[in-house]
């Protein structure tokens, strides 16, 4: 236990300190008030500023000095260091009181003062213009980079706090020539090899597929602004881009260090394919472990306000897989509509009570890229069945399975027992019914393996009850024109691969 000492008028007792920075005055007082008063003077302290006032004492004017030298401020750019200052200056009155202004630095080269060297004749006087003050505060600058379009003009905007300023550099950034196209060889989507180009070969889709992954997103880029948001200091951030199938590893990484309250835009290259992005966001380099939203393309930017996320780090793996097509050589004779007949020899007789009953088939054979049959023909039938025209007995042509396959083609019979057949989609039971090139409606796949897809069937029909049908073969015949069109699958192609695929129609010549 600490006993305090007895305190005792007249002793010093230290209560605290402070640093003061103090002004000095001197009071004039006429030289018989000095002589007959104690010379005192005063102290008083306000804050952090002190004020120093004692007598001052004027004396009687003494003799004249000698002339003082005029200064002569000298221009000279090429002087901005003590050495190198002139030494051929001469004690004459042309030279002495010459002097230049140079900067005082530190060791780290900041510019801390001022001072003038002076020529005296003999030697130089260096005359300092002031004293050092204290090291000030350190500004926190947090720079920030628009993109505007080429045609527009870059400019800076300056805001903040003089403690922490901002700077926002609108940048016209005018686009890079472009590059050489890839051959087409090189594309990894187009086979030469399998089959080499032949003069008039076109690149066509031969129902094969390559499985590749997307490319991570590219060009990443983030910049701030100092309000709209709760971010503050630096913010880490990549990008990944996502196929049907999975997701893709990271983009590079973009980081940027901003103030209080201040909201972060984020822009990337897109990736062709890509269904969506996961934007990613930590607060140390290569550590992005937070998922801060999902961007569904085409979308490529987003604005990070500060949301919290969810724990979760950028795969390791490339998992974004998606099937592109092969582009291969083919002649142009592959890709134009292909005759078929189909001859009596491939019809059978009928006679018999039916709804529905076969009188013939047809199969065309495999082709190199998808396609649809187109039917005309003609046949007779006679009969009688249960509907308004007991007499006219009609047929129907269908694809890939005599009841249940795509209706291509219908005719409609006469008193006469003559059916003319025609293309014919539709139906009482589906009005709507109808083929585009690219729908899939009536579709046989490239290269098909099962024979029933590329199988044309002909029954006698008709759209009432039961009937009884009578067929024989004798002049019957079918025309089929096999029309290439697009499977119903569309495939994107992605930037590695574009060439190989917009130019896929442009013949190949030699």
């Amino acid at each position: 236990m600490t006993t305090a000492l007895p305190v005792s008028p007249g002793d010093q007792n230290f209560l605290a300190s402070y640093l003061v920075g103090t002004y000095l005055f001197g009071s004039v007082i006429p030289p018989d008030q000095a002589l007959g008063s104690p010379f005192s003077g005063t102290y008083e302290i306000y804050g952090d500023i002190g004020s120093l006032v004692f007598p001052a004492v004027i004396g009687p004017t003494g003799p004249p000095g000698p002339a003082a030298f005029a200064l002569h401020l000298m221009t000279d750019t090429s002087v901005d260091d003590p050495a190198d200052l002139p030494q051929t200056l001469t004690n004459t009155v042309a030279d002495i009181g010459k002097f230049w202004l140079l900067d005082d630095v530190d060791s780290k080269g900041a510019i801390i003062g001022a001072s003038a060297y002076v020529w005296y004749g003999t030697s130089w006087r260096r005359v300092m213009l002031g004293t050092p003050g204290p090291p000030g505060p350190c500004p926190i600058i947090t720079p920030f980079v628009n993109l505007v379009p080429p045609d527009q003009n870059s400019t800076i905007v300056t805001g903040g706090t003089p403690l922490e300023p901002s700077w926002t550099l609108n940048l016209a950034v005018p686009p890079g020539p472009a590059g050489p196209p890839p051959a087409l060889a090189l594309c990894p989507d187009v086979d030469f090899a399998t089959n080499p180009p032949e003069p008039g070969d076109v690149l066509a889709y031969a129902g094969r597929t390559v499985t590749m992954h997307l490319a991570p997103p590219t060009n990443l880029q983030v910049t701030g602004s100092s309000s709209g948001g709760t971010l503050i200091g630096p913010q880490y951030y990549m990008v990944t881009a996502f196929s049907a199938n999975g997701e893709t590893t990271a983009s590079n990484e973009a980081s940027i260090t901003v103030g209080p309250g201040s909201q972060v835009y984020l822009a990337w290259d897109a990736v062709p394919a890509a269904v969506q992005y996961n934007i990613y966001r930590g607060g140390v380099s290569g550590q992005e472990d937070v998922a801060l939203h999902t961007v569904m393309a085409p979308q490529t930017t987003y604005v990070d306000t500060g949301t919290p996320g969810t724990g979760q780090t950028p795969p390791v793996v490339n998992g974004a897989t998606i099937a592109y097509p092969i582009w291969a050589p083919m002649s142009i004779s592959q890709l134009i509509p292909s005759p078929y007949s189909m001859p009596e020899a491939a019809f059978t007789s009928f006679s018999g009570i039916s709804q529905r009953a076969a009188i013939g088939s047809f199969a065309i054979p495999p082709q190199p890229f998808p396609w649809t049959p187109i039917v005309w023909g003609h046949i007779g039938a006679f009969g009688l069945e249960l509907s308004f025209n007991p007499l006219q007995i009609g047929c129907e042509v269908r694809l890939g399975d005599p009841t249940a396959g795509t209706s291509i083609a219908r005719g409609f019979g006469n008193t006469l027992g003559e059916v003319n057949i025609m293309p014919h989609w539709s139906s009482p039971s589906d009005p709507g019914s109808a083929i585009t090139p690219t729908n899939g409606i009536a579709v046989v796949p490239a290269n098909h393996s099962s024979p029933a897809e590329g199988t044309i069937y002909v029954n006698l029909y008709n759209d009432g009850e039961i009937g009884l049908y009578i067929f024989s073969p004798t002049d019957a015949q079918c025309f089929v024109m096999v029309v290439p069109v697009s499977e119903p699958t569309t495939f994107v192609t992605p930037g590695l691969a574009g060439p190989a695929v917009t130019r896929r129609r442009r013949a190949i010549g030699r």
